[in-house]
């Protein structure tokens, strides 16, 4: 039993009188995955490509109760920034026996991994949406039979798509996306396919995005996607690729290029999202008429949306 994961007092709760609960969204089939905290990172990696998963749950070596959940996000930090300063332009990474490093280590590199949010399946949905709107893109869920499961923005996505909220039905253009002068912040940052993946994941800590478009040096249109979920292929014998061109990475590491999921300012949002669910993309890039970047739309921007439906209450008064 993992209920003594870190938990908040207060939620979000709709006001209207009846709501749907955690259970009503469709829950993964297996519990959460777990590794020790003193297995290596590199031993974390293998559960997560084995299992195509991009969180693994790491339980401590005594009570084996989670301690935290690292992500691949969380791995390609710890690659990117251990062995050498940020400026630096290595020939060679060194930091393969880095890998060896015990994975519990990596709890504390971002916000996420400090921070475990836990909930029962008979709360409702919109307990969900204060920390999935604020980019947490899982949390842990306690079902009546004791079975302690992951649900993330792509699922709570999903249920979205069935059971849309208003704005959904809006175009991008309608709900400000492209816009410079929109209230919200145009987000294009973005990488040139002739920088190193390196550079690249580099990038992605360094702004805050877990995802970049890879764009031609130079027409600028969006060509490729690299995310920090491409980590999971990396091995310690291969640590190195990361050093190649971004788009040499890609198809090094797939065995192809994927098309990159791009969209004009003239389609719906649900349409977005059901793209987003049906490809398992956590970002969809906004594009101009010749294919350069002029926004983004994640899973936490439209988790947002059902969000500025509910208004705060004690979770308490509620349950």
């Amino acid at each position: 039993d993992h209920r003594d994961l870190h938990s908040f007092p207060t939620r979000r709760s709709s006001d209207l009188p009846s709501e749907a609960l955690i259970r009503d969204i469709p829950l993964p089939d297996r519990e959460i995955i777990y590794v020790k905290e003193s297995d290596t990172i590199a031993t974390a990696l293998k559960v997560l490509q084995g299992n195509n998963i991009r969180t693994v749950a790491v339980a401590d070596d005594k009570y084996n109760q989670i301690i935290c959940l690292v992500t691949v996000y969380d791995i390609m930090t710890f690659i990117c920034f251990s062995a050498y300063e940020y400026d630096s332009i290595p020939d060679e990474i060194k930091a393969c026996k880095s890998l060896d490093t015990p994975v519990g280590e990596l709890g504390n590199i971002h916000e996420e991994g400090k921070h475990t949010w836990k909930f029962e399946d008979i709360e409702p949905i919109s307990y969900l949406l204060d920390p999935m709107s604020l980019g947490y893109h899982q949390v842990v869920v306690c079902t009546k039979d004791v079975k302690t499961k992951l649900i993330s923005q792509h699922d709570l996505v999903k249920y979205y798509c069935a059971h849309p909220f208003p704005e959904a039905m809006k175009t991008l253009k309608e709900l400000g996306f492209g816009d410079p002068d929109k209230p919200f912040k145009t987000r294009c940052c973005s990488v040139d396919s002739n920088h190193t993946a390196l550079y690249a994941f580099r990038r992605m800590e360094v702004e805050g995005y877990s995802a970049l478009p890879v764009v031609h040096p130079v027409t600028s249109s969006i060509i490729a996607t690299i995310s920090s979920s491409d980590v999971r292929n990396l091995s310690p014998e291969h640590i190195n690729d990361v050093l190649r061109p971004v788009t040499h990475f890609l198809a090094n590491i797939h065995g192809h290029i994927d098309p990159p999921l791009v969209c004009g300012t003239d389609v719906t949002l649900l349409a977005v999202m059901n793209r987003m669910i049906g490809t398992h993309h956590r970002h969809t890039w906004v594009v101009d008429d010749k294919g350069r970047h002029v926004d983004t739309v994640s899973l936490s921007d439209i988790i947002g949306f059902p969000s500025r439906h509910v208004v705060v209450k004690d979770r308490k008064s509620v349950v």
